[in-house]
């Protein structure tokens, strides 16, 4: 995907830059996938479909936190710090204006989780789970993505790979330890794994990031600025599509169905999202390249992507989609187990949303670099608001098969209006699609 980003571009990261930038994510996206879909075989296994849809509860609370308190500024950090690393050989000061940023949000964050631990501790039946453990995971989780991230906005997209697939490697190793010493099986035992894996990784690739990036601490008030300008739009955007498109079916289906209805969907979701990741890599490989250049230089890249990578990718990718789901009818009832056989059709439909999805994060990069987050959030908000509505119609009627059909149209929906305002108003002279 990154071919046509740089072909005849002067100044321009060369192909095989690009190129080598996404096989070394692709590879450890491949081994994380593994790892991940290892995973979900085995704690759906051995929990069960009601054991597995508490921890998806959980887990989808503690990843509300972790969208709240970091992961919108995500982006801000692959833009600028791209840039600024280009330029000086560190980023010091986008890591410390976008750590500035996230410092109230991580305190709100963990101040709410505090608020509500009785309420999600009743919503996922682990009332004896210490409140601790969920700080722990919000914590682990964000500085382990904070840490890869800078690893890829420095162009070490190998060492990035590398710490993205031994995350849920580290993961396995500690539920495999508790089922061999005999273990009961309980969301807790999969929960303390999660945290303490990931804890691990992150202090580790933490001591291995190299300190002459980050330190010491630079901050620039109109750095600063220019985060907050770039980011607010993705903060609202990020955090309210989330909320709206998993948050709110995790709890409807808790409400109406049941814990097993919970652990179905979210099976057949993990299996989405594993899928999801192939396109998501677009961003972190393509924003940096763009990020990269200027004037002229920037619209002649954003042509030959819009109009030669994109499109071919997203064929490659459909096709993709097509020959998962018909192996999905062998795989899902072998490897999970027939009570999970029903998660077979959900996959399916989401898969008819995660099509369209990739359309808008291919879209991503080109408004990233020209800065029209007004575009992404506008799409992620419309996306949630279809979502939530057809959730709240649908899910009391057709449960599982209702929350699937409305993510599917949530991301139907999100992909449609950002392709729809860019066709009425392109961002540049040459994104217009």
């Amino acid at each position: 995907m990154g071919d046509g980003l740089s072909h005849g571009i002067p100044m321009m990261p060369s192909i095989g830059a690009g190129g080598r930038r996404y096989v070394q994510l692709i590879a450890g996206f491949i081994a994380a996938s593994v790892c991940n879909f290892l995973g979900v075989v085995v704690f759906s296994r051995w929990l069960g479909p009601a054991g597995y849809g508490q921890l998806a509860v959980f887990l989808a609370v503690g990843q509300t936190a972790v969208y709240f308190a970091t992961f919108w500024a995500t982006s801000p950090l692959l833009r600028f710090g791209a840039e600024e690393f280009q330029e000086t050989g560190s980023f010091r000061e986008v890591f410390w204006g976008r750590a500035l940023v996230l410092l109230p949000c991580c305190l709100c964050a963990g101040w709410l989780l505090w608020l509500s631990r009785a309420a999600w501790a009743r919503l996922t039946n682990l009332e004896h789970l210490n409140a601790w453990w969920m700080a722990g995971y919000v914590g682990a989780i964000a500085l382990t993505q904070s840490v890869r991230l800078s690893y890829q906005t420095a162009g070490r997209t190998a060492v990035s790979a590398g710490w993205q697939a031994l995350e849920p490697a580290m993961w396995l190793v500690g539920v495999a330890v508790a089922i061999w010493t005999g273990a009961v099986a309980h969301p807790r035992v999969v929960i303390h794994a999660i945290v303490v894996g990931s804890a691990v990784v992150g202090l580790a690739s933490l001591a291995t990031l190299p300190a002459s990036w980050w330190w010491p601490p630079v901050v620039r008030h109109e750095q600063v600025r220019r985060l907050l300008v770039f980011s607010w739009p993705l903060a609202i955007g990020q955090v309210g599509g989330y909320l709206m498109t998993q948050w709110v079916a995790v709890a409807l289906l808790r409400h109406w169905r049941s814990l097993e209805a919970v652990g179905l969907f979210q099976v057949a979701h993990q299996l989405m999202g594993a899928l999801q990741q192939l396109v998501l890599l677009t961003v972190p490989v393509t924003l940096p390249l763009l990020a990269g250049v200027h004037g002229t230089q920037r619209d002649a890249a954003i042509h030959r992507y819009l109009h030669g990578t994109l499109p071919k990718a997203l064929a490659l990718f459909v096709l993709t989609l097509a020959g998962c789901f018909l192996v999905a009818h062998w795989v899902v009832p072998w490897w999970f187990g027939a009570a999970y056989r029903e998660a077979v059709i959900l996959f399916g439909v989401l898969l008819v949303g995660l099509g369209a999805s990739g359309v808008f994060v291919g879209l991503t990069p080109v408004l990233h670099v020209e800065q029209r987050n007004d575009l992404v959030m506008g799409g992620m908000l419309v996306g949630g608001l279809t979502t939530l509505v057809l959730d709240v119609w649908l899910i009391p009627r057709a449960g599982t098969l209702g929350a699937a059909s409305a993510s599917a149209a949530g991301f139907v929906a999100c992909a449609g209006v950002t392709v729809g305002a860019m066709v009425y108003r392109p961002v540049s002279a040459n994104s217009a699609v």
